[in-house]
């Protein structure tokens, strides 16, 4: 087992080997007991042994190494097995280390590294722990391609890493996320007072009222006050973008098409279908995380008030 998953990008945690107790509580007894005592046990008894013929089958990786295996010396067996017990042992310690030195904020679909070691070696540690994280099946990382994924964090500003992973730069932060798929259209009413779930994006989002004292929040983020017309039925429609799509940004005194401002605003074309849009009468209120439409910016006294936000869905980031 060692030899299979260094063959297949398992990293130092490779020479772990299989767990006797798995993080679901999935116990496993028979580890330790070679194929040898098992099959004497059984003789003992009268028992003829079940063969899976798939286990002579040398297109499985698992048959290739058990044949290679059979031609090594008993003492390099125990001296692997030996190395697996170690590896059990110091792990912690080495996950402590990590843990020490990390700086990066961790999210269900993503890991956002604020800042890297110098040290190539705690530079691929960390990315390698994340990548099993967020795509746990994959085995196309090797050790040369975690070096090179550690030798151009400085430089890098898009890669892929796995069929299902990538690293991009946005601003300060190196991103590890998993590649955006093409988002299905989605469409619900909320009303303020509500949080409503957006299945697609897999968050979470609610209106409120707000009191008269609370300004307008500064920037671009998950939350954004506005304000409707006094008197108006706070009803609102949330969906992504569509065909015809025109909003009015901060500061101009018409309207553009919606497609436009996402360039103006930098926003990766892979993304744009996935950002959710607040509308009030078929008028563009938000986009959401972007901008707030200059329609609807604080700057009435007397308007009614009120504030949109995006979480993430808690009961996902629990499971």
């Amino acid at each position: 087992t060692i030899l299979m998953r260094l063959l297949t990008g398992g990293g130092l945690g490779a020479f772990r080997g299989i767990h006797a107790v798995r993080d679901d509580g999935v116990i496993r007894p028979m580890l330790e007991v070679s194929r040898e005592e098992v099959v004497r046990f059984l003789s003992a008894r009268g028992i003829e042994p079940r063969f899976d013929r798939s286990n002579d089958d040398m297109r499985f990786l698992r048959n290739r190494v058990r044949s290679a295996l059979r031609s090594v010396d008993a003492a390099a067996i125990d001296s692997l097995i030996s190395l697996g017990e170690q590896a059990v042992e110091h792990w912690p310690l080495l996950q402590q280390i990590l843990d020490d030195v990390e700086d990066a904020g961790i999210h269900p679909h993503a890991t956002r590294f604020r800042t890297f070691p110098e040290e190539l070696e705690l530079r691929q540690a960390l990315l390698h722990r994340h990548i099993r994280r967020l795509d746990p099946r994959s085995r196309t990382i090797t050790a040369p391609g975690l070096e090179r994924l550690a030798r151009s964090l400085d430089t890098l500003t898009r890669v892929s890493v796995t069929r299902s992973l990538e690293l991009v730069r946005e601003g300060e932060e190196i991103v590890l996320r998993r590649v955006a798929r093409a988002t299905e259209p989605f469409e619900i009413e909320i009303d303020a007072g509500e949080r409503r779930l957006l299945e697609s994006l897999d968050a979470v989002i609610r209106v409120r009222r707000c009191d008269s004292e609370e300004g307008p929040l500064r920037g671009p983020g998950r939350r954004q006050r506005f304000q409707l017309p006094t008197g108006s039925l706070p009803h609102f429609v949330v969906r992504n973008r569509r065909n015809g799509d025109r909003f009015q940004p901060l500061g101009l005194a018409h309207e553009k098409k919606l497609k436009d401002v996402l360039i103006d605003r930098k926003i990766a074309a892979q993304s744009r279908d996935r950002i959710p849009l607040l509308l009030w009468n078929d008028t563009i209120v938000w986009i959401g995380g972007v901008e707030v439409s200059e329609r609807f910016r604080i700057a009435d006294a007397l308007a009614d008030r009120y504030e949109v936000s995006i979480e993430e869905n808690e009961e996902s980031i629990q499971r």
